[in-house]
């Protein structure tokens, strides 16, 4: 049976809230008694989610990998500091934790906002990350505005954007949810709503946050990498020439492209999307 422990750790000056899925260990061979851990896969969420928004992917994959599911800073119950939302405060944040639960050099799979910070982590923290996941990154990355003034204006809108959207009901944000997302299955709507009710207006500031290249951090990275794209026409970030971009800038890398799917591709297309995870953790086990 697959155990489940939620707690938090001391990371980067933070306590980072997470829920841990761990199946039993696994044997080596049938005609062996010998057994080895499963492969450690922390999940990273995109912005304004939480780790429990990874639920039908958790269920998919608990039963043969450790799962961890962190809340990011200032998402779920993790600390929400004032500043310090860049994609470097967040893969110190994902570092520390790796090292605080003693994880044996980890896979990475993150979503959008995730998927920055994976990447920044296998970049900046190679000796930790065996391989990297990454769902649809913000690359080439957001324009939040040319000058202070409009960066700060642009911050305060969306920090009263997230006030207004907490101060709405549970039912509320599902009733949202099932309206801007009709091709959601129920099961996501709740771990969704949820988020939004305890994500922190603060995370708004990661519009004045330092940002580097994305390609910056995908030259750097030495690890394994996988890029999961969809449809731009239904919404997701990364398109073919931003594809053929970053093939031009890593070093063991490959991509694979699910139809069907905006944004949110585990949400709307999980079984192709689980079967090219799974694909993908076979070869670097």
């Amino acid at each position: 049976m697959t155990e489940r422990v939620e707690g938090s750790a001391h990371s980067n000056g933070i306590q980072v809230h997470y829920i841990r899925v761990t199946p039993p260990p696994r044997k080596t061979s049938p005609f062996s008694s010998k057994t080895r851990s499963p492969l450690s896969v922390v999940l990273l969420h995109g912005v304004t989610d939480n780790g429990m928004c990874w639920v039908r992917v958790m269920n998919a994959l608990c039963k043969d990998y450790d799962l961890i599911m962190p809340d990011s800073r200032g998402h779920g119950f993790t600390d929400a500091l004032e500043l310090g939302y860049g994609v470097d405060d967040r893969a110190a944040d994902v570092a520390g934790l790796i090292q605080a639960l003693h994880l044996n050099r980890p896979l990475l799979l993150g979503h959008s906002m995730g998927a920055e910070t994976a990447m920044g982590t296998a970049a900046l923290f190679p000796d930790l990350v065996r391989a990297v996941i990454v769902e649809d990154p913000p690359w080439p990355g957001r324009f939040w505005g040319s000058t202070p003034e409009e960066r700060a204006d642009r911050a305060a809108q969306w920090g009263e954007e997230i006030r207004k959207q907490k101060a709405l009901s549970i039912q509320e944000l599902i009733a949202q949810a099932r309206s801007q997302h009709p091709e959601w299955p129920e099961e996501e709507l709740l771990p969704w709503a949820e988020a939004k009710q305890q994500v922190s207006p603060f995370v708004a500031n990661m519009v004045h946050a330092p940002r580097r290249r994305w390609s910056d951090y995908v030259r750097q990275a030495q690890c394994p990498i996988l890029l999961i794209t969809a449809d731009p026409e239904r919404g997701a970030i990364v398109n073919a020439q931003t594809v053929r971009e970053a093939e031009m800038f890593w070093k063991n890398g490959r991509s694979v492209n699910i139809t069907g799917a905006g944004h949110s591709i585990h949400r709307e297309q999980l079984e192709p999307y689980t079967r090219a995870v799974r694909d993908f953790l076979s070869k670097v086990e």
